[in-house]
């Protein structure tokens, strides 16, 4: 991954830069409250999602203090079944083989 931070994003960053400083010198402070509200807002959606975008969360199963633990057993390797597929045994050489025309 690369730590360098590109020219172009440089040169971005600078007219931006003073864009906002020339916008504040000559008094449009007003027209950057909106922007500033609509990001704040954006990212507190972002960071804390309602509950109804929230993933439900599994807490799996948890027996109460009167009831018994499950009973655990050793997992035994499952038999692999026996596969109904065949090897059919081709030829090596194609120079033996007619050209096909399909």
């Amino acid at each position: 991954m690369r730590s360098r931070i590109h020219p172009w994003f440089t040169i971005v960053l600078a007219l931006m830069a003073i864009g906002l400083v020339s916008m504040l010198l000559n008094g449009g402070a007003q027209s950057l409250i909106i922007p500033l509200i609509i990001v704040a807002i954006v990212f507190l959606l972002y960071k804390f999602p309602p509950d109804r975008w929230r993933k439900p969360r599994y807490r799996g199963y948890s027996p109460g203090p009167n009831r018994p633990q499950p009973l655990r057993t050793a997992a035994k390797p499952a038999k692999r079944k026996a596969s109904p597929f065949t090897v059919i045994e081709g030829r090596k050489n194609k120079e033996d083989e007619p050209p096909r025309y399909h």
